[in-house]
């Protein structure tokens, strides 16, 4: 969240100016009223919406990625919880075959398994922005 409302102190609609809360990090975090355009508001409001298919996460606390693995395991052993099984990497190789039953090395046409991937070469598709 860019701000929030209780931040925003006033909107002037015949001066068109916004008034709004900060902290003033090089006066010791003291808070201060900052009075700004509402074009240079929106503006600056802008530069923190995230452009499409991007998703902000954060993490805090025990979730956070410093010790997350040491914090879950103390929650398990204080809540008296089993422990997380270890992550097991399957090769792509298995899981092409779990999910599409199709093999990597098996030829198409003679059905033996003595395909070996050389180069993998895809079609360019060309956009025409015209």
């Amino acid at each position: 969240m860019a701000i929030t409302n209780q931040r925003i102190k006033a909107v002037d609609d015949s001066t068109d100016t916004v008034t709004f809360d900060y902290k003033d990090y090089a006066a010791n975090g003291t808070q201060k009223q900052m009075q700004l355009s509402a074009s240079e508001f929106i503006r600056r409001f802008e530069q923190h919406i995230l452009p499409k298919y991007f998703t902000k996460i954060r993490s805090y606390g025990y979730l956070s990625n410093r010790n997350r693995k040491l914090n879950i395991s103390a929650i398990c052993k204080q809540l008296k919880l089993p422990a997380h099984p270890e992550k097991i990497k399957i090769p792509w190789q298995v899981r092409l075959l779990e999910r599409f039953h199709i093999q990597y090395n098996l030829c198409p046409h003679c059905k033996q398994q003595t395909l070996i991937l050389i180069a993998a070469t895809f079609k360019q598709q060309i956009i025409n922005d015209g």
